[in-house]
């Protein structure tokens, strides 16, 4: 019985390899893939480029513009593999171009996800594909993206993995399937969060969840830990929630020291002075990502700290949360995908030190405010010594730009 096992593996694998087929290895774990020490845009079309016909295809993402990126797309019909896109902007100019090589192309309003997912073969109920991926994340199929703070987080060959990103991905086709019209997709409902953290990797999207609240809930179960090696580190683009401050606020009152929270933003959150200077008076590290925004690509824009993600340590238990949307109310009105990772220790500490890294190369918002209060000093200072008719207005200091 063993002999004609081993002999039936060595025929899968002799006519796989003779009709050029590739085997589905075993599920792997996900691998974090940053923009900062690779192409993630290269991993994802070098991906894309493997699938066999009758494979297939499924894009999300807010628009595209990376020639490399659309032609290796533009290309995945003719090889016989099904291409659905999902844009959140219109383009007529690269709508015309896919719809034209055959690729389905959706114009989603609101669609601010960025998901890429590969199959074999094209997915049903009784046709779940085991050789597959999934990637999820901040990264935008963009020229700029590749130069900003980027983060996805792949998975390959996890059936379950793949169809829960399937059935999503197909729930906003089908939502404005046959519909040419430019209303927006109706995201406004009334939206409970996640009531209690999953015990498998999960996602949630924003047409059915309140992602926002959900991280407030995260947040709040560690107002009732007592474990020494707590903490919540947050990192986005820019932050305006309220909710999400004040539950901080809260926690980290009651905890003081017996927590660590830290948050890394682009220097775009700066202009939630509020919102900042009240975390920062409850103790919360602030963190901000090129603040004077000297850093730029090609000279001239500004690059962007563009990562979202949560990381919690609670009663020695972690959850890793890697979302498209930012810490914003806006992010719960358009499209979003949150996927969560729980009790992954792996993935855990290797975005952890991710973030270690991040802090790194950006400034604390502790000494943003020296500096804005030294500026005003130097102001004060400099008018006594002039008439008081040509005294400048301290307040043009009260902005960091």
């Amino acid at each position: 019985m063993k002999k004609l096992f081993v002999h039936s593996v060595i025929l899968l694998t002799l006519s796989a390899q003779i009709f050029g087929m590739e085997q589905p290895s075993a599920p792997k774990g996900p691998q974090v893939l940053l923009s900062r020490n690779r192409s993630v845009l290269g991993d994802i079309t070098d991906a894309m480029n493997k699938v066999p016909s009758g494979g297939y295809v499924g894009i999300e993402n807010p628009f595209l513009s990376n020639a490399t990126f659309i032609k290796a797309l533009k290309e995945l019909p003719g090889k016989g593999v099904k291409t659905v896109v999902n844009l959140g902007g219109r383009s007529k100019k690269i709508e015309k171009q896919l719809s034209e090589s055959g690729v389905e192309v959706h114009v989603i309003p609101n669609l601010h996800a960025k998901r890429c997912i590969i199959a074999d073969k094209e997915p049903d109920k009784e046709n779940v594909p085991e050789s597959c991926s999934v990637f999820v994340g901040s990264h935008n199929m963009s020229n700029l993206a590749p130069n900003h703070e980027e983060i996805m987080i792949r998975q390959d060959n996890d059936p379950d993995w793949f169809m829960q990103h399937y059935g999503d991905h197909c729930t906003l086709v089908n939502a404005v399937e046959g519909d040419d019209s430019d209303d927006e997709y109706d995201v406004q409902v009334k939206k409970d969060p996640v009531k209690t953290t999953p015990a498998y990797a999960k996602i949630f999207n924003s047409n059915k969840t309140d992602l926002n609240n959900s991280k407030v809930a995260r947040i709040k179960k560690l107002e009732t830990s007592e474990h020494q090696g707590d903490c919540i580190d947050l990192t986005s683009m820019t932050f305006d929630s309220k909710e999400i401050t004040d539950i901080l606020e809260q926690v980290k009152n009651k905890r003081k020291d017996n927590l660590a929270v830290r948050l890394i933003f682009d220097r775009s959150a700066l202009k939630h002075e509020d919102l900042l200077g009240q975390l920062h008076k409850a103790g919360v590290r602030i963190f901000i990502v090129n603040h004077e925004g000297k850093e730029k690509i090609w000279n001239k824009f500004p690059k962007l700290q563009h990562t979202k993600i949560l990381l919690r340590k609670c009663d020695g238990q972690c959850l890793v949360i890697v979302s498209t949307g930012n810490l914003t109310q806006q992010s719960n009105r358009d499209i979003n995908v949150d996927a969560y990772y729980p009790n992954n220790e792996q993935l855990f500490d290797e975005i952890k030190a991710y973030v270690d890294e991040l802090e790194k190369s950006a400034v604390a918002y502790a000494d943003i405010l020296e500096e804005k209060k030294l500026k005003r000093e130097r102001v004060e200072q400099e008018d006594i010594k002039m008439p008081w008719t040509k005294r400048r207005k301290v307040n043009v200091f009260d902005r960091i730009s």
